[in-house]
């Protein structure tokens, strides 16, 4: 089985590793780069908490601001994430045991910070407004930075395969914008959570494959599933 992973670089890499083991071939295919916005580099005064809620976004606050500013106390939106502050020696203090998604580590995060206290938000700037909502309307004193957007990868053939992952709505929304709304014809498709299944809704007019538990591995698995079930 060929199994299209359209993520950015960290999450494609798990996910081919995992799909090597469980005997598929990922195909590594990112359909969009993070690029930095160059405004957000600067210096920041003293948070309580610092909160990353992606890989590539925690990379790129490592490289340009953790210079600059270092970190309050860490909560990452998951493992993926978790692993990418560990390359710089950070440790993660908050990280949803299960759900890992904003609603997740916004569950965690009213758990642990107080009232009063201030929080860094380093995000994408087309990010939700939902997590730094919550937190805001539970009295913690959250500063919003737009540190990256996401940019459509250079427009490449799309490779033969048996079916598709999606680990971000933008990511869908890349899809259809280089590739169209037939492109996907026939072709079972998988994606990351709901709010990515409501992208892929408004995007594709029908229903995608979505594992109940948000990680890439799960999405990859329940894919792998339903074709094997079809063949």
């Amino acid at each position: 089985m060929r199994i299209l992973l359209t993520g950015l670089p960290d999450t494609n890499r798990k996910a081919v590793k995992h799909c090597a083991a469980l005997d598929a071939e990922g195909i590594d295919f990112p359909l969009q780069e993070l690029r930095l916005i160059p405004a957000a580099v600067k210096l920041l005064p003293a948070f309580d908490w610092t909160v990353f809620t992606s890989p590539g976004g925690a990379r790129l606050y490592l490289e340009h601001l953790y210079p600059l500013n270092g970190v309050g106390h860490v909560a990452a939106v998951g493992p993926a994430t978790a692993e990418a502050l560990a390359d710089w020696t950070v440790p993660v203090e908050v990280m949803p045991a299960v759900d890992f998604t904003a609603a997740g580590l916004l569950k965690e995060l009213l758990v642990r910070v107080k009232a009063g206290e201030s929080l860094l938000l380093p995000c994408s700037r087309l990010a939700a407004p939902a997590l730094a909502e919550g937190l805001s309307a539970a009295g913690i004193k959250v500063t919003r930075l737009d540190l990256y957007e996401p940019a459509h990868s250079a427009e490449q053939p799309l490779p033969a395969s048996d079916g598709v992952c999606f680990f971000s709505s933008s990511a869908v929304e890349a899809m259809r914008q280089i590739y169209g709304p037939d492109c996907l014809d026939g072709l079972p498709c998988a994606v990351i959570g709901p709010s990515t299944r409501e992208t892929f809704l408004a995007a594709f007019g029908r229903e995608p494959l979505m594992a109940s538990s948000s990680s890439a591995a799960a999405t990859v698995e329940i894919l792998l599933k339903n074709l094997h079930g079809r063949a």
